[in-house]
């Protein structure tokens, strides 16, 4: 059995698919470009497909992760059935080839099986780069992640009990007093939150999980830690500004870069 890491895009036609349609439409691509997948064992085998962190519904995703179990007579049995391929989607981007790790004997069937994948993938669905990996290699859910969003929207400033257009009045001042927010979210030494999940209530500090942060006319970039026992969400981000006079309305959600960290 061998191990492949996809590097795939979500695109909107997939954007309001749930993490399980995802793992779903990944699944059913590889079964419809005829690759030998390793099943799991017991009474309702599936194949070995793991996930990475989970996108939030209605989210895109420029760079995420899945790993797929293929049997070991996978190289030759795929190369049977799709051919070899010249390039695969993302190929030429300088960013995603310097992330290839895999070796000169396995370099092409990464790019035939990225191939595969994309001929027979949904619509929203690109897979751009395929690596192989020890079988001993961490698993996904047990990594770290350094994840980069980016929300699109526009901000509404409240001053003196009125609602005002912070992007209509930029001339006005009202968009730099939100980067002193976010300047001052990154100096504070601790940001308590109080959590309400529907497993009950925790209170705890979204300091340590906020890296960077950055606020334009019409979006908040922000770059998250995400540790196998949880993370920052990005509603939570926005209710940090909205707690300090900043309410920032979401049209669109991206996540354009995770970096995973396995020590």
């Amino acid at each position: 059995m061998t191990r492949w890491r996809l590097l795939y895009r979500v695109g909107w036609d997939l954007a309001f698919a749930s993490h399980l349609d995802r793992w779903r439409a990944i699944s059913r691509s590889a079964r419809r470009a005829a690759l030998p997948l390793a099943y799991s064992q017991g009474f309702h085998q599936r194949p070995r497909l793991a996930m990475g962190p989970p996108l939030p519904v209605g989210a895109c995703g420029e760079e995420e992760l899945a790993d797929l179990y293929l049997e070991d007579d996978s190289q030759q049995q795929c190369d049977t059935v799709h051919g070899p391929m010249s390039r695969a989607p993302g190929q030429e981007d300088p960013s995603l080839r310097s992330r290839a790790c895999f070796g000169p004997e396995t370099k092409d069937f990464g790019l035939n099986l990225c191939g595969a994948l994309n001929n027979a993938a949904s619509p929203g669905l690109e897979v751009r780069q395929a690596w192989s990996l020890p079988l001993e290699e961490r698993s996904l859910t047990a990594c770290t992640y350094h994840a980069r969003w980016r929300m699109d929207g526009w901000w509404e400033h409240t001053a003196a009990g009125h609602h005002v257009d912070a992007g209509y009045h930029a001339a006005a001042g009202w968009v730099v007093p939100a980067s002193e927010v976010a300047q001052a979210l990154l100096a504070a030494p601790s940001l308590p939150l109080h959590r309400i999940t529907p497993k009950g209530e925790k209170d705890l500090d979204l300091r340590p999980y906020l890296l960077a942060l950055q606020t334009g006319l019409e979006s908040i970039e922000v770059e998250l830690l995400v540790t196998p026992s949880g993370g920052v969400r990005w509603e939570e981000i926005c209710r940090l500004f909205q707690e300090r006079g900043y309410r920032f309305h979401l049209c669109g959600l991206c996540r354009t870069s995770l970096k995973w960290f396995s020590d």
